[in-house]
């Protein structure tokens, strides 16, 4: 079977095709055009507004970030109380990262079986650092929230951006962008290339199937936050609010397509920097209180895998 089809064949035994979001050729990158340190509309002047702080946005305290390490399966993959997904760490020698992207499908929320009145909540991101004692995560997705009470369960979702730790930005508000289940979510994550360490960077979200965009430049909460660019990471997150994780929506399914990052040469090193796909990065297996939430699947392309909701014990 050609692998085109195959890919198709897998997509639809998870209901996940669409035409409008086709698989990178990675010899000839259709997104980025293979110049490092750009996105797809020349961010941050692709004619796209960035927006300032404003009533626009909402910002939203206490969410933790950095993944909380629970060990190891038995075949190998870091678990964690929090992150699930793909993480590529330690770029090439001389080299660090400057971007990471992905195209997201919005999955359909449910309530897990059996569970009781509450409230259940996962984000699903691309980001850069967060991890490895890099204090500073630079990260854009959505968060989805299910409410369960008397009166019946209602889901909300949103869009939103953030510079770990200052608090998430919703970008919901006034009808900017929002999202359904089944629309595909394109996040591009860049920063400032012209420095090491940057403590400036930009984001790109755009809802394929509305149309509907954002671009926002954000800045390193404070001194010490900045990016070395060590990780990138496309994780499905068990959230942290107030001290207490969170309990898991059954997410169905959540697929990341066209996955990609770029490095940049370090100083003086005469290294140009390079496409970078999946092909080296670890899984991540997220742990709720004992048991195994999550399973990855990885087709051999490198430039996609799904999330599975899939609670079971090592």
């Amino acid at each position: 079977m050609k692998l085109s089809t195959l890919l198709f064949a897998l997509g639809a035994s998870y209901g996940l095709v669409s035409a409008r979001v086709p698989l990178v050729d990675r010899d000839n990158d259709l997104l980025h055009g293979g110049n490092p340190g750009t996105l797809s509309d020349d961010i941050p002047h692709g004619g796209y507004p960035i927006f300032p702080d404003s009533t626009r946005v909402r910002r939203r305290a206490g969410f933790g970030a950095a993944p909380i390490p629970a060990g190891t399966t038995s075949s190998g993959e870091s678990i964690t109380e929090n992150w699930g997904g793909l993480i590529v760490r330690n770029p090439p020698p001389n080299e660090h990262f400057i971007s990471a992207s992905a195209q997201i499908q919005v999955p359909d929320i449910k309530l897990p079986a059996g569970a009781p009145d509450g409230k259940y909540v996962t984000t699903i991101w691309v980001g850069i650092d967060g991890t490895d004692g890099n204090p500073g995560l630079f990260q854009a997705g959505m968060a989805l929230n299910l409410f369960k009470d008397s009166k019946g369960t209602r889901v909300e979702s949103d869009v939103w951006v953030e510079w770990f730790p200052d608090p998430q930005i919703g970008l919901d508000d006034k009808n900017e962008i929002d999202i359904k289940p089944g629309d595909w979510i394109d996040v591009q994550v860049v920063t400032d290339s012209s420095i090491e360490r940057p403590s400036t960077g930009t984001i790109k979200i755009e809802n394929f199937n509305t149309g509907k965009k954002a671009v926002r430049t954000l800045h390193a909460p404070r001194p010490g936050l900045e990016l070395p660019g060590k990780s990138v990471e496309w994780i499905v997150e068990r959230l942290t609010s107030n001290g207490q994780l969170s309990t898991l929506p059954d997410f169905g399914t959540v697929h990341f397509i066209n996955c990609h990052a770029l490095t940049k040469g370090n100083a003086g090193s005469g290294s140009p920097g390079r496409d970078m796909y999946l092909d080296n990065a670890e899984e991540i297996i997220l742990d709720q209180n004992g048991v195994l939430m999550t399973n990855i699947v990885r087709p051999e392309n490198g430039v996609e895998f799904f999330v599975e909701y899939k609670p079971h014990k090592q």
